[in-house]
């Protein structure tokens, strides 16, 4: 039977205030890595191998953490120059924000911040007719930092970008 070493690498890793440390295991063979573990020795994904800390893991130096990514984005042409989008509402949040512009990557984009939690729906007006527009949603938390006493606000990560032509 093969002697089973076991080689703990710890490095603190400042990542979003969160130290972490990985542990690696080797048969003789060659090392074989085993599941990353945080310093109080907490597997940092759950069960089902889902990261409990939200869509992009971003936690404040509060611990608290940001809203999940927004799902479910549509837009519709409306009459009269307008754009209707609408997603799932996400919890845990302040509002979302809304970005459209007629580049695809988003450049020089211009953003409609709707600062109710519950919504999930708005419409873009003054659109130029004829054109193509790219449309992505977050949301966003807003809290106050307990050391500093200032708001912030944590957002989560941007939904898929919708395309919609403006017809009408």
């Amino acid at each position: 039977m093969k002697k089973r070493i076991l080689l703990v690498l710890m490095s603190a890793l400042l990542i979003f205030g969160v130290s972490a440390a990985i542990a690696f295991a080797t048969d003789g063979t060659g090392s074989t890595p085993m599941k990353a573990m945080a310093s109080d020795g907490v597997n940092p994904t759950g069960s089902d191998g889902v990261n409990p800390t939200g869509s992009d893991g971003v936690i404040n130096s509060d611990g608290v953490q940001a809203p999940a990514k927004v799902m479910g984005v549509k837009a519709k042409n409306l009459k009269g120059k307008k754009v209707k989008v609408t997603w799932k509402p996400v919890s845990d949040n302040t509002g979302y924000v809304v970005k459209y512009s007629t580049n695809k990557k988003l450049k020089k984009a211009k953003e409609k911040e709707i600062a109710k939690a519950t919504a999930k729906t708005v419409t873009l007006k003054k659109l130029k007719k004829g054109k193509t527009y790219y449309i992505a949603v977050a949301a966003y938390l807003d809290n106050t930092n307990q050391t500093t006493g200032e708001i912030e606000e944590l957002f989560g990560d941007w939904s898929k970008t919708v395309k919609v032509k403006v017809k009408k």
